[in-house]
């Protein structure tokens, strides 16, 4: 394999191609066919009506409120299976994880004396507590606010078959170390929805009968302001975003009859950015960090709208499931998670594609000994050679050049 002497500068030419490979991840070992981003790649059958999804960072895990079923669906995001169901309150609609404790927390809209939050341990799957809301209230949303550790519940205003008169609902701030309430903020009418401002503590609380959007201080637990949100004809859905890269927040608005839009709100000075068009009654919206774009979830059209964040337009439409009402990001696999309402599954969209299988550390592994081998051979080569010059006529056996020896004068 060494034997010749021109097999150096090939043997040079291989080890600059193994070192290029072995540091390119973008070169896989085979060829892979591509995948079609924005597609759904997966169906999960769920519990009964499921309407609220949030992706565990501790334990790869995707938990799913299944509304019909009193449980929550627990889904391996790495193979796409259902891995175990947890039991918790009634009606459990909205649900966050709180990155700090590990635990998820579960808003059972149809428990009452007293209203309650089941909280779920990741580490475990099993509900560890139960935390008592004000009474009366009806939780159907919350978020996580990662700047002060708190989870925040919106409490929407109840209402009876004899006595359905709009009262303004309130936000429940849950310590995460404690798992009690220690602060209530005021709210519009009938809130629904919540989600996190870009700026860090910030939270914006959806008030669907008010068609306002709440500004809350995480640092203060109070109002800062209040927006304007969807047209008079129209009210604000659940669905709340806000999109890192751009400083917007994504707000749905609908109805069956006109359809549905997207707002996209400047963050900084509350102007309307964009209108856009998306499906009919869109529920949910959540923002992708990886590629920029806002996935609105249609619940009439078995449809979820793909957003470009930087011109505000319409790429994509997927069809799903029936009746899509929530969706979550899961940032370790690039997939979207949209619960289908309507059919009791659970959509798997892969919005990144991801890293081909057996490019950087397939190459690495295998550059490993191609590169000894050459190193070696290099090492025989430059011997011999040198061997061979030092064999020279003319040469002595450090290889250079004898001197000559020149006659004297007689």
């Amino acid at each position: 394999m060494c034997a010749t002497r021109g097999a150096r500068s090939a043997f040079s030419s291989v080890l600059a191609l193994v070192l290029l490979v072995s540091g390119s991840p973008a070169l896989p070992l085979t060829a892979a066919a591509p995948t079609q981003i924005n597609t759904v790649v997966a169906t999960i059958p769920v519990g009964n009506h499921p309407q609220g999804v949030a992706y565990d960072l501790g334990n790869g895990y995707v938990y799913v409120t299944d509304g019909g079923s009193r449980a929550v669906s627990v889904i391996d995001a790495s193979t796409n299976t259902v891995v175990g169901n947890v039991t918790v309150g009634p009606g459990p609609s909205g649900i966050a994880y709180d990155q700090g404790n590990g635990r998820i927390y579960v808003t059972d809209s149809l428990s009452s004396s007293p209203s309650i939050v089941s909280v779920i341990d990741g580490s475990t799957d099993a509900v560890v507590a139960n935390v008592t809301l004000t009474a009366g209230s009806v939780p159907i949303a919350d978020v996580f606010n990662p700047a002060n550790g708190d989870v925040y519940v919106v409490d929407e205003s109840p209402c009876t078959p004899s006595r359905c008169v709009p009262v303004p609902g309130d936000v429940s701030v849950i310590d995460g170390s404690t798992d009690t309430v220690v602060a209530n903020v005021a709210a519009g009418y009938a809130p629904t929805g919540i989600a996190l401002a870009s700026a860090a503590g910030g939270l914006y609380v959806i008030n669907q009968l008010s068609n306002t959007i709440s500004v809350v201080d995480g640092s203060t637990n109070a109002v800062v302001s209040t927006l304007n949100s969807c047209s008079s004809a129209e009210y604000p859905l659940t669905g709340a975003a806000s999109d890192s890269a751009n400083g917007e927040l994504y707000v749905t608005c609908g109805d069956f009859v006109s359809g549905g839009r997207v707002l996209a709100l400047s963050e900084s000075n509350s102007s309307l950015l964009a209108n856009v068009t998306v499906g009919v009654y869109p529920l949910a919206v959540a923002f992708d960090p990886s590629n920029g774009e806002v996935y609105a979830a249609n619940y009439g059209s078995k449809t979820v709208s793909v957003i470009d964040g930087l011109n505000n337009t319409v790429v994509a439409t997927i069809p799903v499931g029936a009746g899509p009402d929530a969706i979550a990001y899961d940032s370790s696999n690039g997939e979207m998670f949209v619960a289908n309402g309507g059919s009791g599954t659970l959509s798997v969209i892969e919005t990144t594609p991801p890293s081909p299988a057996g490019s950087s550390w397939t190459w690495a592994v295998l550059a490993i000994p191609v590169a000894a081998v050459v190193f070696v051979c290099a090492i025989i080569l430059r011997g011999r050679a040198s061997r061979k010059v030092a064999e020279e006529p003319g040469r002595d056996s450090a290889g250079e050049a004898a001197a000559e020896t020149v006659p004297g004068p007689a």
